[in-house]
């Protein structure tokens, strides 16, 4: 399997064999208002770039989804990307699709050149989405494979984005872990760090300087897949092998590209290159991935833009009244009553368990904020 995105040459071809598969199309027009349909069917013609599939296909599409979904898409911290040099960009993820599309959606509409995007090999696994991925400048991580052929897929993973970043090729977006962070406890997987060192030749420290990461935040008031989440939760508790199939993934991606969304933010940190002085003092290489995953993940936690669901959620779950002053009563009676009416539909038995998953995913990342703002950095040793 081709694992780099598309190039300018390719753009044609690939976005006619796109709209050749007839269920694709079917669903898209199922899927879409009609105007907006009929002008992808039109504009997929004049394609003759990335850039050109960018502009005239995506951008249209995600304002079409932001049209049905989002109340209020806002950014702040562009003014810590830097006009010359690209960086890595390091993010929760929380949208199968959405969360890396409306990051170059951000790029597009600030005159900022769009990031190139890594994806998991699991959503490449039918053509036509395939190609749609790389025609969005995306790269395929594979996740199947014996030990030596996942640790070879790991190292030239991470030679290839430094060698992206370093050569000023283009900037990277990967999310912070391996899938969503499904219970809303956005946590970055050290295995993701030890990924990027691979391709280390001097220190740490010098090592992610050089990749110029930047931590993003993103923050959606409501997760359409909430109770998805949910209910994948409940079934893991039966069988912890669970694992979801390709047409369940479409069903979140769909569902996460419709359903409400609220308002959504996007904020981008200040690069954490000065914080990794810090990698110098500390000797043990164990110790020096755990203290960039701590930096990463005290950055992204402290920039959340929290909203009165995520309080009442808090609230209701530890049976306090710790963020009253941060909502209304009638906000609490309003979510109450929504996360009841989600759980009714779940079986009695597992309703405790059920409740406890719903509220975290809204709860926890007011937990990870106000521990990230009352902590401080440990050095290490």
């Amino acid at each position: 399997m081709r694992t780099t995105p598309f190039n300018d040459a390719e753009a044609h071809e690939a976005t006619q064999e796109i709209f050749e598969d007839k269920a694709l199309v079917a669903g898209m027009q199922q899927f879409l208002p009609t105007e907006l349909s009929e002008y992808l069917l039109k504009a997929k013609d004049e394609v003759h770039s990335i850039y050109d599939f960018q502009s005239k296909l995506t951008y249209p599409l995600l304002m079409g989804i932001q049209k049905m979904s989002i109340t209020e898409r806002t950014t702040s911290g562009l003014e810590n990307i830097s006009k010359t040099d690209k960086h890595l960009y390091i993010s929760n993820h929380r949208d199968i699709v959405l969360d890396p599309c409306f990051l170059n959606t951000v790029f597009y509409e600030n005159k900022i050149e769009t990031c190139e995007v890594a994806i998991g090999s699991n959503l490449a696994k039918h053509q036509a989405t395939d190609y749609i991925f790389k025609m969005n400048r995306s790269f395929i991580v594979h996740r199947e494979g014996n030990p030596r052929e996942l640790y070879q897929h790991s190292l030239n993973l991470s030679n290839y984005i430094l060698d992206l970043v370093t050569d000023n090729k283009a900037s990277v977006w990967i999310a912070q872990r391996e899938g969503r962070a499904k219970d809303g406890n956005d946590r970055t997987q050290q295995g993701l760090v030890k990924m990027l060192t691979m391709s280390q030749t001097g220190e740490a420290a010098d090592h992610f300087k050089v990749l110029n990461i930047i931590p993003v935040s993103i923050t959606y008031e409501f997760d359409p897949c909430d109770l998805l989440k949910t209910e994948e939760h409940i079934d893991k508790v039966y069988n912890p092998d669970f694992q979801k199939t390709f047409k369940q993934d479409v069903q979140n991606m769909l569902l996460g590209m419709k359903g409400k969304k609220g308002r959504v933010n996007f904020h981008f940190g200040k690069p954490l290159n000065e914080e990794l002085d810090v990698l110098s003092l500390i000797k043990n290489k164990k110790k020096q991935l755990e203290k960039v995953v701590e930096l990463i993940d005290k950055a992204i936690h402290r920039n959340f833009r929290l909203h009165e669901i995520n309080y009442v959620s808090h609230d209701l779950l530890n049976d306090s009244t710790d963020y009253s002053d941060k909502y209304t009563a009638t906000d609490f009676e309003k979510y109450a009553t929504i996360f009841a009416n989600k759980l009714a539909t779940i079986d009695d038995k597992d309703r405790a368990t059920a409740r406890d998953y719903l509220l975290g995913i809204y709860a926890n990342p007011v937990i990870n904020a106000h521990t990230a703002s009352t902590t401080t950095l440990q050095s290490g040793a």
